[in-house]
C-alpha cells in the first residue's frame, strides 16, 4: 500500500500543477483586452478545469485513504466503505 500511496501522491503532484498552469493561463487571458476569440478561450479554460478540479479533489480523497489503510484508529470514508457513523 506504501508504494500505491507514493504513486497517487506523484499523480496528485502533476494533476495539481496541470491545474496551475491551467489557471495561470487563465488569468493571464482576463487581464487582455475583451475580444471574442479571449471569451472563448476563457470559457475553454473554464471547461478544462472542472474536470480536473474534480479529479484533485477524488485523488485527495482517495490518497488519504490509501495512506490510512492500515491504521486500525483511522475511520473509513463512507463513499469508499459501509461504515456509518
Amino acid at each position: 500500500m506504501k508504494e500505491l500511496a507514493k504513486e497517487y501522491k506523484l499523480s496528485l503532484k502533476l494533476l495539481s500543477k496541470r491545474i496551475d498552469e491551467l489557471s495561470i493561463h487563465k488569468r493571464e487571458l482576463a487581464l487582455q483586452p475583451y475580444s471574442l476569440i479571449r471569451e472563448g478561450e476563457l470559457e475553454e479554460l473554464r471547461q478544462r478545469l472542472k474536470p480536473l478540479n474534480s479529479m484533485l479533489s477524488d485523488l485527495k480523497t482517495v490518497t488519504k485513504e490509501v495512506e490510512n489503510y492500515y491504521d486500525r484508529s483511522w475511520w473509513r470514508s463512507e463513499t469508499f466503505t459501509q461504515n456509518s457513523r
